[in-house]
């Protein structure tokens, strides 16, 4: 939900006013948010993760690639939670040949929730 993750940005003093903010939305929807937000935020609510972790390990960091590249360049990426799991695999492609390789050969693309500053 790019409610929460706006907020959360905003307790770390980053907002609009001072970058552009690109926020994207998880592709799988969960039933449930973190107890702590759940009076404050309303869902729906997202995830960067499916049962099928391959799958959503390789469309994740395919989509924030391919995002980065349309829609770049940009200066950090930041993510919460999952989001932070993407950004940092996203952010080591060039030093992970295995994920390189299964992002190369496989041809599905989903969203994913993660935040990038540009």
């Amino acid at each position: 939900n790019s409610e929460v993750t706006r907020m959360q940005l905003e307790n770390l003093g980053i907002t609009n006013d001072i970058c552009d903010i690109v926020y994207l939305s998880g592709p799988f929807e969960v039933d449930e948010s973190d107890t702590d937000i759940a009076d404050i935020i309303n869902g729906p609510f997202f995830s960067w993760f499916s049962e099928d972790i391959r799958h959503s390990v390789v469309s994740g960091v395919r989509d924030t690639l391919r995002i980065c590249k349309t829609n770049g360049p940009f200066d950090g990426v930041y993510g919460f939670s999952n989001g932070a799991v993407m950004a940092m695999l996203a952010a080591s492609i060039q030093n992970d040949p295995s994920l390189q390789s299964a992002i190369n050969s496989t041809h599905e693309v989903d969203s994913g929730r993660l935040t990038m500053l540009r």
